[in-house]
């Protein structure tokens, strides 16, 4: 179950926003607003940070299932510019 919500907080970090560069959206998170947002919800500091590091290797699983997607070379191209903008983020 924990493996399952680390996935649906992942694509939830992948998917907000418009675009990248969107550092406006929510006021500009980061790894330390998603900490304090798992720490207001009842999860350790300590815990938050293992998740993000968890989610943060994902990446490569990322980048196969856009690859092999059915979506046009344009729009892969923005899926993974987006992805790197949202995991880099994470890593601040």
């Amino acid at each position: 179950m924990i493996f399952l919500s680390e996935r649906l907080f992942f694509v939830k970090c992948i998917c907000i926003g418009s675009g990248v560069g969107d550092t406006q959206y929510i006021g500009g998170y980061n790894r330390s607003s998603f900490v304090d947002a798992m720490e207001m919800s009842g999860v350790e500091g300590k815990y938050a940070n293992k998740v993000i590091d968890k989610m943060v290797t994902y990446k490569e699983k990322w980048y196969d299932i856009i690859g092999k997607s059915f979506l046009s070379e344009k729009l892969k191209e923005a899926y993974f510019l987006l992805l790197e903008n949202r995991i880099n983020r994470l890593k601040i």
